[in-house]
């Protein structure tokens, strides 16, 4: 409804009540518009939220799909002599992927282009534990946080996030003794994470970023832009310590 008073109490002439008539059918027509307009915004948004996460769910289906092939082919190259590290190493690394489109699945906020990182790290721990067990691998991952919530990072970029995660407890694990802790803390605009184990540690004179295999290349191609954002060291008493600084810009 559209109210008019003139201040002078006056009644309107037949021209004015007509214009005034005319732009309360405007000022409909284009309120009428604009919520339209917001609820098809509404349901593209949320059409677009499941799409997403239909896609993840797809992807992580194929990729475990991959994952399982792999480790197939892995026993008959076993069983026939040859080495079946490498295709275990492929494996656990795609199934790594696998995981976190899960989690990214579960985590994603309809309309929200940002994701817990704490809530996809805490989760990916969990289950990075559980497997690295039944493959005889670890007896214990620990993760602890700072803070404890609120990081909230772009999908991508929180994606990034976790892979480096993955690599390094699967590294401590396969490397390292039987325990291991991840770290998580959160600085301007980085990620700091830490891997603790207690296993022999790092050969002396180990340089992160020019030794390494593919684990560490895939690190450095991803952490982001600049050198230096890999160190490692001993951890107190017994074992390695290795730090990784992952940037919120792309690489």
């Amino acid at each position: 409804m559209l109210q008019v008073d003139r201040r002078s109490g006056e009644a309107f002439s037949d021209l004015a009540t007509h214009r005034v008539e005319g732009m309360a059918t405007l000022l409909g027509y284009a309120l009428d518009a604009r919520a339209r307009e917001a609820t098809e915004a509404a349901r593209i948004a949320a059409a677009h939220a499941l799409l997403v996460r239909e896609v993840d769910h797809r992807v992580a289906n194929s990729l475990s799909l991959v994952a399982g092939t792999l480790r197939l082919q892995a026993r008959v190259v076993d069983k026939k002599g040859g080495d079946p590290a490498p295709l275990l190493d492929a494996a656990a690394r795609i199934g790594g992927i696998a995981m976190l489109h899960r989690h990214l699945q579960r985590t994603a906020t309809a309309g929200s282009a940002e994701v817990d990182v704490n809530a996809l790290l805490r989760d990916l721990t969990h289950d990075l534990a559980t497997l690295l067990q039944l493959h005889g691998l670890g007896g214990g991952l620990a993760y602890e946080a700072e803070p404890e919530s609120g990081v909230l990072w772009p999908a991508k970029r929180a994606s990034a996030v976790c892979l480096i995660a993955a690599e390094l407890v699967t590294n401590a694990a396969r490397h390292g003794g039987q325990r291991a802790t991840l770290r998580m803390k959160a600085a301007e605009r980085e990620i700091v994470l830490t891997v603790t184990d207690d296993g022999p540690g790092f050969p002396p004179g180990f340089d992160p970023e020019t030794e390494g295999g593919l684990g560490s290349q895939l690190i450095r191609g991803v952490a982001g832009p600049g050198t230096g954002r890999i160190a490692v060291a001993r951890a107190r008493g017994r074992g390695a310590r290795v730090t990784v600084r992952v940037s919120l810009d792309p690489a």
